[in-house]
């Protein structure tokens, strides 16, 4: 697996080691192979990202952009996550949750879009939540 990373943020939450450990656990899992990029950006842009894309005004903690990469195995390109560390600092603190943890989530969250999964449905949301927070549970 290879991960692209994107770090202007140099003491986040996650260290780079850990963030490869999470997507490479992830894909092993979803019994994926290819290549992944990690962004770390800021409120600003987030919420730029956020309205262009979703039509959303407004910061949120991760987005996750799938290519259609149509190449199979190690080559494969699934896409790219951008995270906001503020955003998701925050919102640990107001559930009562670790950044820690909370950033492996939303980590965790962005890679399952990549992979196909969505939260569309009450169906599509309990598989993909239920997913998420087992791997989670493995690994942070």
């Amino acid at each position: 697996m290879t991960v692209n990373l994107y770090l202007s943020r140099r003491s986040w939450i996650l260290k780079e080691k850990q963030i490869v450990k999470v997507l490479s656990a992830v894909m092993n899992g979803e019994k994926k192979r290819g290549a992944m990029s990690v962004h770390l950006v800021g409120v600003e842009k987030m919420r730029k990202l956020n309205a262009a894309y979703r039509g959303q005004d407004r910061v949120t903690d991760v987005l996750s952009f799938p290519t259609e990469d149509p190449r199979e195995g190690e080559e494969r390109d699934w896409g790219d996550i951008f995270l906001c560390p503020v955003r998701i600092k925050s919102q640990a603190k107001e559930w009562g949750e670790t950044e820690k943890k909370e950033a492996g989530r939303m980590l965790v969250h962005g890679a399952l879009h990549l992979l196909g999964y969505e939260h569309r449905t009450s169906k599509e949301k309990e598989k993909m939540f239920n997913k998420q927070e087992r791997y989670l549970e493995k690994l942070i």
